[in-house]
């Protein structure tokens, strides 16, 4: 909501402000696990050493798919849901933004 509330504010899409949001989200201790994994996997020789190796990738790598997965269908159904309107047609009636835009029909 408030990325919506910003983007009307500063005259851009939401999704400048609603993305770099999520994008911190996204599981990077279980994408690298599971990356290292595979580099590991290639050297036949640790593979063999390690026979937890291939089951371990295996299952930070369905985390991490698991995960974004769930994080994209979130963000999509809480955009279906809860945005009826364009960032143009809701209105902005907090205090706050009251204040500033009269600040700025002063400056004018």
């Amino acid at each position: 909501m408030l990325g919506i509330i910003l983007a009307r504010k500063v005259d851009t899409p939401p999704v400048v402000f609603t993305m770099p949001a999520c994008i911190t989200m996204i599981p990077g201790l279980y994408a690298y696990h599971a990356m290292l994994g595979f580099v590991k996997i290639a050297g036949t020789e640790a593979a063999q050493q390690d026979p937890m190796l291939i089951p371990e990738t295996i299952r930070y790598t369905v985390l991490t798919m698991s995960l974004l997965f769930t994080l994209s269908i979130g963000i999509t159904i809480g955009s279906l849901l809860f945005r009826k309107k364009t960032a143009r047609e809701i209105s902005l009636h907090i205090p706050i933004f009251k204040f500033i835009r009269r600040r700025e029909n002063l400056s004018k």
